[in-house]
């Protein structure tokens, strides 16, 4: 009866021993999973800082071009205005020059 008892005991307790290694291994692996896990995920949220900052630089020199194209347009615009004002001062200042011319002549 003692006997038996002991090879009971020793073999529960070996079976005990099994499952603990059995859940350690697992343990483990899940462990190893989740790490693998948060090493994609931080891949990803590399990645997709990169795919956002690449955006974002496109956008600003979508912008910055349009700002240039749009200061170019103003700049040409009060050239033409300018170059307008400046040939009807010279055509006023014929006129002037002739009317004097006229009354230096009367």
């Amino acid at each position: 009866d003692t006997i038996t008892n002991t090879n009971t005991s020793k073999s529960s307790h070996i079976t005990d021993n099994n499952n603990k290694k059995y859940w350690k291994k697992k343990e483990c692996l899940y462990r190893n999973e989740i790490t693998d896990m948060q090493k994609q995920w931080c891949r990803e949220q590399v990645t997709m800082r990169s795919i956002i900052s690449d955006a974002m630089q496109d956008q600003e020199n979508v912008l910055e071009d349009r700002l240039h194209h749009y200061q170019r347009t103003l700049l040409q615009d009060a050239i033409k205005e300018l170059n307008a004002r400046e040939a009807k001062l010279v055509k006023g200042e014929e006129r002037l020059r002739d009317e004097q011319e006229q009354l230096q002549l009367a």
